[in-house]
């Protein structure tokens, strides 16, 4: 039997305690009954309206990014990140890839330590809200989560 020495053993608690695990950010997918540059232009607009600052953009590409700096109380501050990529399909609909996924500090053996912590509630239901709102509402806007936790 293998023993784990106490300081290894703390460590590796206060590590399970603070989430140190893999965190991945939530990726949703979602096809939309409109033309990549309409999808673009609504999700650049919606994305500014939920309160993120846009850091990324190419519309060439359908590519944008954003973030949104808030504090968490005695969590500090923390970063919600939206990254939207719109490809077009054959069919000429649109296809969405929305990551959901929140930067924040973690303490680690002692030291702050800033990385991707589980994604808020809040950049999640974000995602959502974009994915069915730039898809007009329609049955092929509906967000499906395709991370694996």
């Amino acid at each position: 039997m293998r023993w784990i020495s106490k300081r290894s053993g703390v460590s590796l608690l206060a590590c399970v305690a603070a989430g140190c695990a893999s965190v991945t950010p939530r990726e949703y997918r979602a096809f939309a009954p409109v033309a990549p540059e309409a999808a673009y232009n609504c999700a650049q607009v919606l994305v500014d309206s939920l309160g993120y600052t846009l850091r990324s953009s190419d519309r060439a590409t359908g590519f944008l990014s954003g973030a949104r700096a808030y504090s968490a109380g005695i969590f500090g501050e923390r970063t919600d990140l939206l990254t939207v990529t719109i490809l077009k399909q054959s069919s000429g609909q649109s296809e969405f890839h929305v990551t959901a996924g929140t930067n924040g500090v973690q303490v680690v053996n002692s030291d702050d330590v800033r990385g991707p912590i589980a994604p808020s509630d809040k950049v999640m239901g974000d995602a959502v809200f974009l994915l069915a709102r730039c898809g007009n509402g329609s049955s092929g806007s509906v967000a499906r989560d395709t991370s694996t936790h």
